[in-house]
């Protein structure tokens, strides 16, 4: 998908850190991306004010947020049932 090392170097280094100082410059869509996916990983979610914006300047669309929340709560089941059914 066109994805370079430097970039997932990027989001790791990101997703490591609090706050925005870490989010890789360049595309608005991805920067929203990687700061929704960020802010809907715990539980319970820490979506605020700041993340719905992020969203509306970045241009994420109303499909695409719902695609990522839909594919990050099915990544958190499987996470989930793999430490309930851990490997022999």
């Amino acid at each position: 998908h066109a994805v370079t090392d430097s970039q997932i170097d990027a989001a790791v280094r990101f997703a490591r850190t609090e706050g925005d100082a870490a989010l890789p410059a360049g595309n608005p869509r991805l920067r929203a991306a990687l700061k929704l996916s960020r802010a809907a990983s715990p539980s319970p979610a820490r979506i605020d004010a700041g993340v719905v914006t992020t969203c509306r300047q970045g241009g994420l669309s109303a499909p695409a947020i719902v695609e990522l929340i839909c594919w990050l709560s099915v990544l958190q089941m499987l996470h989930r049932l793999c430490c309930f059914y851990p490997r022999p």
